[in-house]
């Protein structure tokens, strides 16, 4: 009989044979631990039982799952396009792919300076879990042509800075309707001529 730890599989067992006296006999087991088995020690214990389910003999066998880690972010949903000074929000999943809970911070960034919000910045996450992460942005432009906006969000384990994540979204920001930018003042004088219609010049000068 063999006992194993939760997760951790074999093949087809129990075995059943009866041997003589003074013979001997040799068992191949197979073990597969799988991809998200946290990392530790781990014993799986081998018994040899007689038709009573007595054990006869014990042994053990020792695997050391070592640690694995890795981050996934993607996006999930976003604007096509976002008003002017009207804040837009788009959403990403970050999922842990590792073997061990990791401790993870998040930032983001804005290609056209917009401020950003997120609702988390700072996440423990367990071997195969994840989360949603959502980021709030209001970015601003200062003239009437259509621009875009591209939303970097960045996810880095605490441990380990080579473990990290990125994802992307990309936004337009247009213009309120009926907004443009206020009118350019510049100085000038106007003069009048003491001249009428007939003379064929204006009776103004601008300069």
């Amino acid at each position: 009989r063999v006992h194993v730890v939760a997760g951790v599989q074999t093949g087809a067992l129990p075995l059943a044979f009866a041997p003589v006296a003074g013979e001997k006999d040799s068992w191949i087991i197979g073990i597969r631990v799988p991809a998200r088995t946290p990392a530790g020690h781990y014993l799986i214990g081998v018994a040899v039982e007689d038709s009573a389910t007595h054990a006869l003999v014990r042994a053990s066998l020792a695997i050391q799952v070592g640690v694995r880690r890795g981050l996934e972010l993607s996006l999930v949903n976003r604007p096509t396009y976002a008003v002017s000074g009207n804040a837009y929000r788009a959403s990403f999943l970050l999922q842990n792919r590792g073997n061990v809970s990791t401790t993870v911070t998040i930032r983001g960034t804005s290609a056209l300076g917009g401020s950003i919000a997120l609702d988390t910045t700072r996440i423990t996450l367990a071997p195969g879990a994840s989360l949603s992460v959502a980021a709030r942005v209001t970015t601003r432009t200062k003239n009437e042509q259509a621009q875009d906006d591209v939303l970097e969000l960045y996810a880095a384990d605490l441990a380990d800075n080579t473990n990290a994540a990125q994802s992307s979204a990309r936004v337009t920001i247009v213009q309120e309707a009926n907004m443009t930018e206020p009118l350019h003042r510049v100085a000038t004088q106007v003069r009048l001529r003491a001249a009428n219609a007939s003379a064929g010049v204006s009776p103004y000068e601008v300069s």
